[in-house]
């Protein structure tokens, strides 16, 4: 924390030498807040006697610690990234049904302390029922549609917003339509269905598969009845050179597109995964983000405080992305 701490200091200094950083909060405020960030609730009163009480001075840092291995911390960040995938939901029927599962999957992910990258792993490439494996509830928010899993996935987990780019080239970045399309092709093939009818007072069974070798097609808003196929391909080919120069098999099949796709957006050579994530953590807890709208990075992009938000991300990202560091 030292060093981030210096870190913030001299970006301040550098951008406006009249602006000093706050000065350290009082127990009180501490222990209320720090509740409040890491399990979404107050502490009690005898919790923040007990806190004030104490004399030690790493009692912070041993709270933080703490507080990061209860279950109300798995719940509260579960219900944080769940209410991020209904924002933009589009398949809300099934969707409705799938969040309590979802939901459910994400705690359990955050009791275990997974890795960042093996929880987006797992909610890309998830199939199966939603009784069964919680984390189809990112498939049924969008009914399987790969246009609609493409446009969240990167938003979500990058912060690039390239959906823009699904019916023209995108009006304000780089993105082409093809780009899109290409990107979206890893997500052919899923289907959802219904796979049990609701028994008296319990909910329908939702499932989401991986169906056979895909074949995808676009068409463009001048000529609708043409359908243009398309290979996947990963976009960020500035960042991702091996992306850009293999040629995936023609045979792969749903499932393992979904794994390969979900392999470049975690890679350790995609710096917008880290970034996503600690910008999106930062606004979180401190109320401000590097980049604002906090989903809308990307390489055309200039954040705030870059500085600060470089070093964290590679740090965090090297660390092998554990989210309670």
């Amino acid at each position: 924390s030292s060093e981030l701490d210096a870190l913030v200091k001299k970006s301040l200094a550098a951008n406006d030498p009249k602006v000093a950083p706050a000065p350290i909060t009082s127990d009180v405020e501490f222990v209320r807040r720090i509740y409040f960030d890491l399990m979404g609730q107050p502490p009690t009163a005898a919790q923040v006697h007990s806190f004030v009480r104490d004399a030690s001075k790493e009692k912070r840092t041993r709270l933080i610690d703490q507080l990061l291995e209860t279950p109300e911390f798995a719940a509260n960040w579960s219900r944080y990234w769940r209410d991020v995938v209904k924002f933009h939901a589009t398949g809300q029927n099934a969707a409705r049904i799938a969040y309590p599962a979802l939901e459910e999957w994400l705690a359990e992910k955050f009791k275990k302390n997974a890795p960042w990258d093996e929880i987006v792993t797992g909610l890309i490439t998830a199939t199966g029922r939603n009784d069964e494996n919680g984390a189809i509830g990112l498939a049924l928010a969008h009914g399987a549609q790969p246009v609609e899993l493409a446009g969240e996935v990167s938003r979500i987990f990058m912060g690039i917003q390239i959906q823009c780019a699904q019916c023209h080239d995108h009006k304000t970045d780089s993105w082409k339509q093809q780009q899109f399309h290409e990107f979206a092709a890893f997500f052919a093939g899923g289907q959802q269905r219904r796979v049990e009818k609701p028994a008296p007072g319990k909910p329908a069974v939702f499932g989401v598969f991986a169906v056979g070798k895909p074949r995808y097609t676009y068409t463009k808003v001048d000529d609708p009845k043409k359908l243009i196929p398309v290979a996947p391909k990963f976009f960020l080919t500035s960042i991702d050179a091996k992306s850009a120069a293999e040629k995936l098999p023609e045979n792969l099949d749903a499932l393992s597109r979904r794994k390969l796709v979900a392999s470049y957006i975690t890679g350790q050579d995609n710096p917008w995964f880290a970034r996503a994530f600690v910008n999106r953590t930062w606004y979180a807890l401190m109320g401000e983000a590097f980049y604002l709208p906090i989903d809308d990075l990307g390489p055309e992009r200039d954040a705030k405080a870059a500085e600060v938000l470089d070093p964290l991300a590679t740090q965090w990202q090297k660390g092998g992305y554990d989210i309670r560091w």
